[in-house]
């Protein structure tokens, strides 16, 4: 018969069998092996599990995030949608109908109407597509970009005066420490 037994072996144990070697706690592996003996296999210094506090952070990062982001779209001179399309069309340059809304996830007809205001504001443009004729490019005209980085300096400027507002000099180095951190998280 084969298997796995996990024994957790307090330190003082160990410690005291093993002096030259300091750790605070040792989890053993036993593997029955065929003729019945056990092997013991120790590993030492092994993490205990944080579930809770991490499941609790997961579940407070999240409220959090979402009351900032819905504080940050209150300062869009424009809808949400039309927003998020110039947004990446100023980041990933020209693209058609087809393509944006696969990017923003809705579907093709929604994506047109869309796309019908922002042309009637006079904010994108559409093109032929010079390597395929059929297809037709939708970009940003330069009022588009002037108020895409208008509206992006009053959310930036926002934001800017409530750090300096409501964090004091030290909360505000943390929160500069911390955006590595959240950009990580942000690409997992």
């Amino acid at each position: 018969m084969s298997g796995i037994a996990i024994r957790t072996i307090e330190p003082s144990i160990v410690a005291s069998s093993t002096p030259s070697v300091v750790f605070d706690s040792a989890i053993h592996l036993y593997l029955s092996g065929s003729t019945g003996n056990l092997n013991s296999l120790p590993v030492y210094n092994a993490p205990v599990p944080r579930t809770t506090e991490i499941v609790s952070t997961a579940s407070e990062l999240r409220l959090v995030l979402g009351q900032l982001v819905r504080r940050l779209r209150r300062e869009y001179s424009f809808p949400i949608a039309q927003a998020s399309v110039l947004s990446r069309l100023d980041r990933e340059g020209a693209q058609t109908t087809s393509e944006l809304a696969a990017a923003e996830r809705v579907r093709p007809q929604s994506m047109a109407q869309t796309l019908a205001e922002l042309e009637s504001d006079g904010l994108i443009t559409r093109r032929p597509d010079p390597g395929d004729g059929r297809r037709v490019l939708i970009e940003l005209t330069a009022a588009g970009r002037d108020r895409l980085a208008d509206d992006r300096r009053r959310r930036e400027g926002w934001l800017a005066e409530a750090i300096s507002a409501e964090l004091t000099t030290q909360e505000q180095e943390t929160l500069i420490e911390a955006l590595p951190l959240l950009r990580r998280l942000a690409r997992y």
